[in-house]
């Protein structure tokens, strides 16, 4: 969250290609003789199904590469020939030298147009899913959700862990009073807001920072302090996204108003809990809970979009996965400033 109003962050689709093959039988052999032949031999047939079907289909089908080739093809080997043999689609000469061309030009047109179709209908029917999260279920398995949104704060796609285990523990390591209100208290109804989801509380106390999966710090200030006033870090494993531990640091200033500590700290409180639970990113609602900016005064509760997104990551399930997801490799970790 960012004052003095606003919180702000600082911080293979199967391509079907369809080959269609087309034969060209001759029904007169005499188109590789000469003019001559195939003059009289293929008048009755060559050019009486040359003529009709060839240039229908030549010219309709073909005109710009068939009759570029067919005319070039029949001139070279001979003009009536070529002309009925050409146009029939069915001498030897127009079989040999034709369906080279025409298998040429064909197989590129074919590819041209299959490759097009085959992508388009692959992406629409074939992608249309949606991809799976950590835990092997959709993104897409609660809907609406925002679990593969863009960040409007940094343009990049939102990204979820997963803890193995709850409640978190969770370790303050002091204790303030602002406005006569316990600041602590505040900021765990923050934080177990999100166990609308499970019907549990998500997060519990302990005594000590040994104990603790995430640490809640303070920053205190005079004044109103400009940039962020809430921060989630968390370490994860980056192989399977499981997060290992965290902190939370919140800042406040003397001047809050009575509406900033019991709706804004609150408020803040449940975003920061939000980031560290399971989302890496924010909504691009501003209706959310996880929008990325807010009034440092208001409270905000979950919308559904918020509870689906919880739910999609943890496949609607906050049972304990430690026996079968041991952690292993290296541990990153990661900060977000609101």
């Amino acid at each position: 969250m960012e004052s003095p109003s606003l919180y702000k962050p600082k911080a293979l689709m199967p391509i079907a290609i369809f080959a269609t093959t087309l034969l060209l039988i001759s029904c007169g052999g005499g188109g590789g003789g000469g003019g001559s032949t195939g003059g009289s031999s293929g008048g009755s047939t060559g050019l009486t199904t040359g003529s009709t079907t060839g240039s229908t289909t030549g010219s309709t089908t073909g005109s710009t590469t068939g009759s570029t080739t067919g005319s070039t093809t029949g001139s070279t080997t001979g003009s009536s020939t070529g002309s009925t043999t050409g146009s029939s689609t069915g001498s030897t000469t127009g079989s040999t030298t034709g369906s080279t061309t025409g298998s040429t030009t064909g197989s590129t047109t074919g590819s041209t147009t299959g490759s097009t179709t085959g992508s388009t209908t692959g992406g629409t029917t074939g992608g249309g899913g949606s991809a799976n999260g950590p835990l092997g279920c959709p993104l897409d398995s609660y809907n609406p959700n925002y679990c593969e949104e863009t960040d409007p704060s940094t343009s990049q796609p939102n990204t979820v862990h997963w803890w193995n285990h709850f409640p978190l523990k969770i370790y303050f390591n002091t204790a303030p009073t602002i406005q006569g209100q316990d600041a602590n208290a505040i900021v765990m109804n923050g934080f177990n807001a999100w166990g609308v989801v499970p019907g549990f509380n998500l997060a519990t106390t302990v005594g000590s920072a040994g104990q603790a999966d995430i640490v809640i710090s303070y920053q205190n200030s005079a004044t109103q302090p400009s940039g962020w006033i809430g921060q989630a870090n968390w370490s994860y494993f980056p192989f399977n996204s499981q997060a290992t531990s965290g902190t939370i640091t919140l800042k406040t200033w003397d001047s809050m108003s009575l509406a900033e500590v019991v709706d804004g700290l609150r408020h803040t409180a449940q975003h920061e809990f939000g980031h560290i639970l399971f989302l890496g990113g924010h909504s691009a609602s501003s209706a959310d809970s996880m929008f990325w900016s807010g009034a440092t005064n208001q409270y905000k509760p979950l919308t559904s979009r918020d509870q689906n997104s919880l739910n999609t990551t943890y496949c609607g399930s906050f049972a304990d996965r430690s026996p079968g997801r041991a952690p292993t490799g290296e541990i990153r970790s990661r900060t977000i400033n609101d």
